[in-house]
C-alpha cells in the first residue's frame, strides 16, 4: 500500500479553509463608524418612521394572529426589528442608535393617536404550551 505524503494535512483542509474564508470576510465587511449615532435630525427622521409603522405593524399582527396575544407581540416585534437594522443600513447607523433615537421617541411620546401604550416589551419567554 502507498500512502500519499499529503495524507496528514488531510483532516486540517477543512478547518482551514473555513479560517480562511472566515477571516476573509472579516477582513471584506465594511465597518460602521464607532461612533456613527448620526445628528439630531437623522435621530428624529428614524424614530418617526418607525413611529409611522407601529400602527401597520400592530395592524398586520392582529390579522395574521387573531385572538393570540403572544403570537401577535412576536410578530410585531420581528416586524420593528426588520425596519431597524433596515433604517440602521439606509443611514449609516448603529444598530443601537437607532433604538436608542426609539427609546428617547418613546419616552417623549408614551401611547399613540388612539391611546395605546408604545413602550411593550416583546416576548422573550417561550410559548406557553397547556395540556
Amino acid at each position: 500500500m502507498s500512502s500519499s505524503r499529503f495524507s496528514p494535512l488531510l483532516p486540517w483542509i477543512f478547518p482551514a479553509t473555513l479560517l480562511a474564508a472566515g477571516s476573509y470576510l472579516a477582513w471584506a465587511v465594511l465597518p460602521v463608524p464607532v461612533g456613527a449615532t448620526g445628528a439630531r435630525d437623522v435621530r428624529e427622521r428614524v424614530a418617526s418612521r418607525l413611529r409611522e409603522a407601529e400602527p401597520g405593524f400592530r395592524r398586520s399582527a392582529l390579522e395574521t394572529f387573531p385572538g393570540d396575544p403572544w403570537s401577535q407581540d412576536d410578530a410585531f416585534a420581528a416586524s420593528e426589528s426588520g425596519l431597524v437594522e433596515q433604517l440602521a443600513n439606509e443611514n449609516q447607523l448603529r444598530i443601537g442608535a437607532v433604538l436608542d433615537a426609539v427609546d428617547a421617541d418613546v419616552k417623549r411620546r408614551p401611547r399613540d393617536d388612539l391611546g395605546n401604550e408604545r413602550g411593550r416589551v416583546a416576548p422573550c419567554m417561550p410559548r406557553p404550551f397547556y395540556d
